[in-house]
């Protein structure tokens, strides 16, 4: 069989959720040999220095120094140097310059993935309805889009009735995830009970709400609890300032960006999400792989990975409170210690399958056109 030949597109300028899952995905297609895939990131970083060494052919196109027209040029030139049939499009941004540079390039279809509700879609200023207007006509460029969520797909089926919608949940490999896991390690677990807020420091992510409830439970029981903040972000500075007002600056590690978080997480006795919406997160499928218990707020596909998996609570009261009760509960409960835990990850969530339903995709995408396999 003829390897389906796919150009991934995105930024690469984070290395957060939806980067980590690139990674994992990339890597799982580059070792089929029914798929050819390479990428064209927008910036050198994380991204960009895994996919190199994982052997993933990358080219990088700055956008911090190119113009979109040279954006556009460059993507195409890719595509005709790697003779792709398919470019797979992540964000907003490569969503446009990806599904034009196709368009532009012949016979080359476009897909996207995506990888949660943007932000966009629910701002009312001009920007965010152009946004909108954009990201609506770009879409018609394209053959379809991918949802990593069941509930993620719904709301892009009521968004965009006309056009198809796939289901493939993220993936990672547990494997790999647990040998980068049990790596030395700075940082150290205090012999506190600890809970870890994971991701961007961005406001979809609530990191005030997380630090909120770290004060309640603080003020019930002070010697009980540990809060550790891990990532970077814009909102970073504010939530240190917050932290100081709420009084629990000694209480809580900002410990910034790490190359290996897992690490870290491993030794957590709690992960919290506190955020308003989410698709599927990396995080939570990592922490489920190494068996940290999980606290989150009931959105998006969360209650798909957790509901039936014990010691896993979802959180309905979108508030300190809500979330310092179900904390509160599980640090009551008995568990094993963070040494002793098994992986909780169901098998549908190795990237082995996550890789094979791209596969099956692109491979039915291209019949549908015509394209010879």
């Amino acid at each position: 069989m003829t390897p389906s030949r796919v150009l991934h597109l995105a930024s690469g300028d984070l290395w957060a959720g939806a980067e980590v899952q690139i990674y994992h995905l990339l890597r799982a297609l580059h070792a089929r040999p029914d798929i050819q895939v390479s990428a064209v990131l927008l910036n050198s970083g994380e991204l960009a220095k895994r996919l190199r060494e994982a052997g993933v052919a990358v080219t990088v196109i700055d956008e911090k120094t190119a113009s979109p027209l040279e954006l556009l040029r460059g993507i195409r030139r890719q595509i005709r140097l790697t003779q792709a049939q398919i470019v797979h499009t992540h964000r907003f941004k490569e969503n446009i310059l990806g599904s034009i540079a196709a368009r532009l390039s012949g016979r080359t279809l476009s897909v996207r993935t995506v990888h949660g509700r943007s932000e966009h879609s629910r701002g009312k200023t001009l920007r965010h309805a152009i946004a909108r207007l954009l990201d609506s006509a770009t879409l018609h460029l394209q053959v379809g889009m991918v949802g990593v969520s069941r509930e993620l797909c719904e709301y892009l089926r009521a968004q965009s009735p006309r056009d198809e919608v796939f289901f493939v949940p993220n993936g990672i490999d547990s494997s790999a995830l647990a040998r980068a896991a049990a790596e030395p390690c700075r940082y150290q677990k205090p012999p506190r009970w600890t809970v870890a807020l994971v991701g961007r420091v961005v406001p979809v992510k609530r990191a005030d709400l997380f630090l909120e409830t770290a004060a309640l439970l603080s003020r019930r029981q002070p010697d009980r609890y540990r809060f550790v903040v891990i990532g970077d972000g814009p909102l970073l500075p504010r939530m240190r300032e917050l932290a100081d007002q709420l009084g629990i600056a000694p209480h809580v590690d900002f410990l910034g960006f790490q190359g290996n978080s897992l690490a870290i997480l491993r030794q957590m006795d709690c992960l919290a999400l506190t955020s308003d919406h989410e698709g599927l997160p990396m995080v939570v499928l990592e922490a489920l792989a190494l068996g940290v218990p999980i606290v989150a707020h009931a959105v998006g596909g969360l209650p798909e990975v957790l509901e039936g998996i014990a010691g896993q609570r979802l959180v309905t009261d979108h508030t300190p409170e809500g979330y310092a009760r179900a904390i509160a509960e599980l640090a009551e409960s008995t568990g094993a210690p963070p040494p002793a835990r098994q992986g909780l990850l169901p098998p549908h969530f190795e990237i082995s399958r996550t890789a094979q339903a791209y596969a099956t995709l692109y491979r039915d995408l291209l019949a549908r056109s015509g394209h010879r396999a």
